[in-house]
């Protein structure tokens, strides 16, 4: 959770495991690669995503556990609602 995060590139990732099961969270893309392999409570590192995109990650262990990362190039951020709207605060004008 959450099943989609929007952050800002150069930004680094946690992906802490909160259940009694061993996960491995992968994403395999050119554009950035990784593999936390089979791991319980919080893997050594944060994950840095360095390049503006969207990428799918998954895992090994339960094929239906599917999150989704969309990273952009600006500080203005920010996820939609339940209902599909967002507002942005403190715009330069």
């Amino acid at each position: 959770m959450p099943r989609v995060t929007v952050i800002q590139a150069g930004c680094s990732v946690s992906f802490p495991n909160k259940d009694s099961a061993r996960h491995h969270v992968y994403l395999f893309s050119p554009a950035k690669m990784f593999n936390l392999k089979f791991y319980a409570n919080v893997p050594t590192a944060p994950v840095l995503f360095d390049q503006a995109v969207t990428k799918v990650l998954g895992c090994n262990i339960d094929e239906q556990m599917l999150a989704f990362i969309h990273i952009v190039d600006t500080p203005y951020i920010a996820k939609t609602d339940a209902s599909g709207k967002v507002k942005l605060m403190n715009l330069p004008s």
